[in-house]
């Protein structure tokens, strides 16, 4: 369970119990020294509480590392918990809590040897786990013996005959004492569970939570120790008014029966010769008989000789109670007022003896006269009303104690009441007018009533621990999900890979300053960034070490950027910059010093790499356009600057507005006709000079909008930027193949089909071109794929293992516009290909350059020593037929001879072709 606990509420909780222990073990000190005195049983008694106070000290300098003041505070709890087992031994256990004693003393030892012992050491780790186990063990029996405390009577039937067991438990020292012990070894236990869950390093420590368990804690420790203690101090006092109860009730009597000797004192004194009369020795029998603690009266002449004995005063003469050295030097002493005495032999008898002597003058001659009393009918005192059940004793001897509560008033030792109690008080009280006060002892007889309050006032302390704990851990929860939710909002807010804000965060972010700054138009300007030549780079070193580039020009970008700019990264390549409150000749500065900073070297896997930027500038002089119009804004001027080779920087202007509105515009009029599949197939011929004969056609993609045709110059580059020119040549693709399925004509002539670079970069071409054949029952044979010079060697290796698989099918395959390219000679015999389209560029001025003409006679002869057929594009005049057959060209095609036309058309044109013939 303590394992689903957090470290940081972990730490809380083990401070708040190293706390609790030092609380504890202060108060209980406190009170040892101050008032522990005055009461009849300490609240928290002295050997738990320095115990406690050792623990509490020695966890706190275990989590915060002072580890000399742990090995004193060890070598303290060591010394103590020896000292405890000398007194124990020598002394007996009084003052502890004794249920479980063995116990209790085994987890202080082994808490010494864990303060010793660090966790990371060999075994420390077991030490801690079976201390901390034996603690929970500790606290179950703790708590058995706390709330049923009839057990420890079944426990108390081993105590020595010598040994009274009380009712309640004489055998468990202090109930109060009890409930916070077991407590505090419940806490210590988990206080040393924790510590093996706490890191050993950089520990957070949760403050405020802290405090606010603290005070809580604090506040429920005290009210628990004040409740007690008041209980504890209302017993004392109820002890204190049984003892005034009884030293009252022994002055009455025993100043009833005085009065009575005085009055038989004054009679004698005033009697006339004979000095006793007739009849008066009757009278003192009566005396005798009717005074119930009266057992026997003595009279003595000055020359202590015995002149009259009443009752069993002459047995007591002769048993030898007057004749002890202590006895007779009071009988001589001369006294001549009341004098009291007790005799010391009779104390160990059934009726234990005091003596009251009054002088008797007669004539100047002293004679006296002595009463027996039995103690016991002089100590008879009523029943207590109060409701704490005592045993009060008063003090005959330093050694000797005499029952004050009736029953048997046999006299104890010192020895046996020690043996029989555990708490009471002491208190002086003078009694009989003496100058010396005597000396009451009042013990507890019965605990049930204190059992009750103990566990009625432990309910107080679980409620507070678990008040704490809940606040800890309700604290802590609310911590963790405010770090959840602060975590879930950056990862919505910043990019994981910079730590840069996410596109979405910086529009609410420029947006939430606008509006505060609103009423204050300042100038502002959007930068947006675009990496030139990331990809490549990312493909070649792999996605984890172009993220890591990604991070570094982030971090560049940011330590470019005044203090109040806020930047973002937009897209996978893309970053944008808000600058605030600038001008024109600032941002110069700051897009030169942006493309300096990315241009520099990055190390990638131990080499060098380079990427360098090609950045947009949106500028708003007066603060009035929108922020995420800028961003757009921003964007074509970006484009702008990547049209122009990259490595540079461009403001937007307005005619990139109208550029971008129209190619907006002319975007999402593409995608709608794609969507209704309103492309159109036009076919130019390609003609054999040598024969006159049309030999195959080019297949060209049409669009009309609103009547008109749209330039493929125009819509062709633009559904390249935009991706739509996959969707466009799948939809040619198609209809070519239907329009050869169904048309005899294109059957027995080789159909030209331009593929973008982007289609065979973006999937399976391949596959996709197998279906098709497959679908439509076209011979591949009659189909020619047409692929752009540059879009062939992006990706030479790939595209060489794609052209070999499309041979296979046996499609054929021809390059489109060479010497527009790479117009690399060596590709020729490489490259799997049947046909080389020379572009419309080698046409002109073809007449007037010398150079070009033996150029392009070069590359006709070196296909044709390849085997490969050369296709000329362009043709519009006869003298470029001439010219291009004198070349060795034998295929041309061009609006010399016929122009693009639909399929209707052809058939027509085909027709006309073999009348003609």
């Amino acid at each position: 369970m303590l394992n689903r606990i957090s470290r940081s509420a972990a730490v809380a909780m083990y401070l708040c119990i190293a706390c609790l222990f030092t609380l504890v073990g202060a108060i209980g000190t406190a009170e040892y020294w101050f008032w522990g005195d005055h009461l009849i049983m300490p609240v928290l008694p002295i050997y738990s509480s320095t115990t406690m106070l050792f623990f509490g000290l020695g966890l706190a300098a275990l989590f915060f590392e002072r580890n000399r003041i742990l090995v004193l505070l060890a070598l303290g709890l060591a010394v103590f918990v020896s000292y405890i087992i000398v007194q124990i031994w020598t002394t007996g256990s009084a003052g502890l809590v004794r249920l479980p004693l063995i116990l209790a003393l085994s987890l202080a030892t082994l808490t010494t040897a864990c303060f010793f012992v660090p966790i990371h050491k060999n075994g420390g780790r077991k030490l801690w786990l079976y201390t901390a186990s034996l603690a929970l063990l500790g606290v179950f029996a703790m708590q058995l013996f706390f709330w049923f405390p009839q057990l420890t009577e079944s426990v108390s039937n081993g105590t020595p005959s010598n040994v009274e067991t009380l009712k309640g438990g004489a055998r468990v020292s202090n109930p109060n004492a009890m409930a916070i012990a077991g407590i505090c070894m419940f806490l210590g236990a988990i206080a040393l569970f924790l510590r093996l869950r706490l890191p050993e390093k950089s520990r957070y420590v949760p403050k405020r939570v802290i405090t606010a368990a603290l005070l809580f804690l604090v506040v429920g420790v005290l009210v628990w120790y004040v409740i007690t203690a008041q209980n504890i101090r209302l017993y004392t006092q109820q002890t204190e008014a049984r003892i005034d109860e009884i030293a009252s009730s022994i002055d009455e009597r025993m100043s009833m029966n005085e009065h009575a000797f005085m009055r038989i004192q004054k009679r004698l004194e005033s009697m006339y010769e004979p000095f006793f009369p007739d009849g008066y020795e009757s009278d003192l029998k009566q005396f005798d008989t009717d005074f119930e603690a009266v057992d026997g009266i003595l009279i003595f002449s000055h020359e202590h000789k015995v002149l009259m004995h009443i009752g069993q005063g002459k047995n007591y003469l002769e048993n030898g109670y007057l004749s002890t050295d202590s006895m007779q030097a009071w009988l001589h002493s001369g006294f001549t007022q009341l004098s009291r005495a007790i005799v010391s032999r009779s104390l160990a008898e059934e009726k234990p003896k005091m003596i009251v002597a009054l002088p008797i003058m007669r004539e100047n001659v002293r004679h006296s006269i002595l009463f027996f009393l039995d103690i016991r009918e002089i100590v008879q005192v009523p029943q207590s009303i109060h409701s704490v059940p005592l045993h009060t004793f008063l003090a005959l001897t330093p050694t000797l104690f005499l029952p004050m509560d009736g029953g048997d008033l046999t006299a104890v030792t010192d020895v046996e009441i020690a043996q029989r109690y555990q708490h009471g008080i002491v208190r002086e009280k003078s009694i009989l007018n003496s100058a010396d006060p005597g000396l009451f002892y009042s013990y507890v007889a019965d605990y049930s009533a204190l059992f009750d309050n103990a566990q009625l006032n432990q309910m107080l302390l679980w409620f507070t621990i678990a008040f704490c704990a809940t606040l800890i851990l309700a604290s802590d929860n609310s911590r963790r999900l405010r770090i959840e939710k602060q975590r879930i909002s950056d990862i919505a807010r910043f990019d994981d890979i910079t730590g840069l804000l996410r596109r979405d965060a910086f529009h609410d972010d420029i947006i939430a300053v606008g509006a505060c700054k609103e009423g204050i138009r300042r100038a502002n300007a959007i930068i947006f960034i675009d990496l030139d030549g990331f990809k490549p780079l990312n493909d070649s070193f792999g996605h984890e070490h172009g993220d890591k580039v990604l991070a570094e020009v982030g971090a560049r970008i940011k330590k470019s950027l005044p203090p109040s700019a806020q930047i973002a990264r937009f897209g996978a390549d893309e970053f944008i910059v808000h600058v605030r409150n600038t001008n024109r000749e600032q941002l110069d500065v700051l897009a030169m010093m942006l493309l300096k900073r990315i241009r520099m070297p990055y190390l990638v896997n131990g080499f060098e790499a380079f990427v360098s930027a090609s950045i947009g500038i949106a500028e708003s002089d007066k603060g009035d356009i929108d922020p995420k119009q800028l961003v757009q804004l921003a964007d074509v001027a970006m484009s702008e600057a990547k049209n122009a080779g990259g490595n540079t920087y461009r403001y937007f202007v307005d005619d990139m507005a109208e550029n971008y509105r129209r190619t907006f515009m002319m975007r999402n009029q593409l995608q709608a006709v794609l969507d209704r599949n309103g492309l159109e197939v036009y076919y130019q011929p390609v003609i054999d000079v040598s024969s006159g004969e049309m030999i195959g056609v080019e297949s060209l993609v049409r669009w009309q909008q609103d009547g008109e045709f749209m330039p493929p110059a125009l819509f062709i580059p633009i559904a390249e930027q935009s991706g739509q020119i996959i969707q466009v040549g799948e939809q040619v693709l198609h209809r070519v193949l239907k329009d050869i399925q169904n048309t005899p004509l294109l059957q027995q002539l080789q159909v030209s089909v331009n593929v973008s670079s982007q289609q065979l970069k973006r999937y399976d071409f391949a596959h996709f071109l197998g279906s098709c054949l497959r679908n439509y029952k076209v011979n591949p044979q009659r189909l020619c794929l047409e692929l752009t010079e540059s879009g062939m060697f992006e990706q030479q290796k790939s595209t060489e293992s794609l052209l070999e698989r499309l041979r296979a099918l046996g499609c054929q395959l021809a390059i489109d516009d060479f010497g527009t390219g790479f117009s690399n000679l060596s590709y020729l015999n490489t490259l799997p290909v049947n046909i080389i389209k020379i572009d419309r560029a080698f046409t002109r001025d073809l007449d007037i350059n010398e150079r070009q003409r033996t150029l392009v006679g070069n590359i006709i002869s070196i296909c044709k020593q390849l085997d490969q057929w050369v296709v000329v594009e362009g043709i519009e005049t006869k003298e470029q037929v001439e010219m291009f057959t004198a070349l060795g060209c034998d295929r041309m095609q061009g609006y010399y001879f016929a122009r693009p036309m639909p399929l209707a058309d052809l058939l027509n044109y085909g027709e006309n072709m073999v009348h003609s013939s």
